[in-house]
């Protein structure tokens, strides 16, 4: 995650307003997955979880669990506004590519909405594997490049052969030095990372597939989760979903 100070200013909280629906999807693959991972639970780093919005869904199944952020003023936001509600969390000062941890540390680690600040993730995919004990899980979120609205606005333009690629696509317009990178990733690649980094793919979620602002405003909320929950495995091999969830298990 570069440009570190960048994070301070950036109001992630503001973002999720108006997303309930995005953070349900999030929250039903995230309880599917804590649960199938297995191991001793005793640690669970959550990187680039300084928004704090992740912790109830795994801060009872660890002994230990790790915020990693590289804003020190987002961790110091998240742990007053929780206060003491979580005694076995613990802030860290930190970033995906070079983690401030010891080689097989912890049993999971959970990376959600943060690839899309990385336009190279094939450091941090290698710091997951050395940070992570034997059979330990990596749960991975992907900001997908080729999900299935970005398939037919690039027909629309005429630019479909700009989606095959397997670099990643800039999804900001704001190039001025030091602002925060936004790119979406061909979840191929990601995928290809992650085994070359020494991880096997467990399982891939579709996830958030409905993301639309007119589906959300004609369609009753409770008919999208249950669309969603029924689809999320089998539109996973078609890549249909703006994010894509990858298990994998350290070999």
């Amino acid at each position: 995650m570069n440009n570190d100070a960048q994070y301070d200013t950036y109001d992630y909280s503001t973002f999720w307003k108006g997303r309930d629906y995005e953070h349900a999807a999030d929250s039903m693959v995230l309880t599917e997955l804590l649960k199938k991972a297995s191991g001793k639970n005793d640690c669970i780093i959550d990187v680039g979880g300084g928004l704090g919005r992740l912790i109830p869904y795994y801060v009872d199944l660890y002994k230990k669990s790790i915020v990693l952020d590289p804003s020190t003023v987002q961790l110091k936001r998240i742990q007053e506004e929780v206060g003491d509600r979580y005694p076995t969390v613990e802030y860290v000062a930190g970033v995906a590519e070079t983690l401030p941890f010891a080689d097989s540390s912890a049993d999971t680690i959970l990376c959600v909405r943060v690839t899309h600040h990385i336009p190279d993730f094939a450091v941090p995919a290698k710091e997951f594997h050395r940070v992570l004990e034997k059979d330990g899980y990596l749960i991975l979120e992907v900001a997908n490049k080729i999900h299935f609205k970005a398939r037919l606005q690039a027909l629309r333009k005429g630019n479909y052969k700009t989606l095959t690629l397997a670099d990643p696509m800039a999804v900001n317009a704001d190039k001025r030095e030091g602002s925060i990178d936004f790119v979406n990733h061909h979840p191929k690649t990601l995928q290809a990372i992650l085994e070359q980094a020494g991880f096997e793919i467990v399982t891939v979620r579709s996830v958030s597939n409905f993301r639309s602002a007119v589906l959300k405003k004609y369609v009753p909320h409770k008919l999208l989760i249950a669309m969603e929950r029924a689809l999320q495995r089998l539109l996973a091999s078609a890549w249909f979903g703006p994010s894509i969830y990858f298990f994998a298990h350290k070999k």
